[in-house]
């Protein structure tokens, strides 16, 4: 029973890491662009792939994580599993209190800009999208993922 849990953990990983690439590229790419049509798809397109991929991804792992962890009756105070726990739950914690709302305003600032008429970003929309907040959050989190990687790969 072991093996197609631990498939399954890997296969989560998976989307985790690729929702998370590509919900950075979208924030990246909306930090470029001029356009507040195009800001919006960007960045309702990262809010899309936080649903589809980060989201159940992120879930899967812990659960799958979790149920090993027993499984194999490994120490729950192991330095990579309570690291990989941690860096899990910090991540979650920036993505729900810094970056989720911070989207949200992106979004709410850039549909606004549509309903008026303007075609290019106002200068609150390209605050919000510059924010320091919104950009060490990300880089903070993507750090976070990197480090709960490196944790479930090799195990220090």
């Amino acid at each position: 029973m072991i093996q197609p849990i631990l498939f399954v953990h890997i296969l989560a990983a998976f989307l985790l890491v690729a929702g998370s690439i590509g919900s950075f590229a979208t924030s990246l790419s909306a930090r470029r662009r001029s356009s507040s049509s195009t800001i919006l798809v960007l960045m309702k397109l990262q809010h899309k792939l936080t649903g589809t991929l980060i989201l159940p991804g992120s879930s899967i792992v812990l659960l799958s994580g979790l149920y090993l962890t027993y499984a194999l009756g490994l120490s729950w105070t192991s330095f990579w599993i309570a690291g990989a726990l941690v860096a899990w739950v910090l991540a979650l914690l920036l993505g729900g209190i810094v970056l989720g709302p911070a989207v949200d305003k992106v979004v709410k600032e850039a549909e606004r800009c549509i309903d008026q008429g303007e075609t290019q970003a106002s200068p609150e929309l390209r605050n919000l999208l510059g924010s320091t907040k919104f950009i060490i959050g990300e880089w903070i989190e993507k750090a976070l993922i990197l480090l709960l990687l490196y944790f479930m790969v090799f195990k220090p």
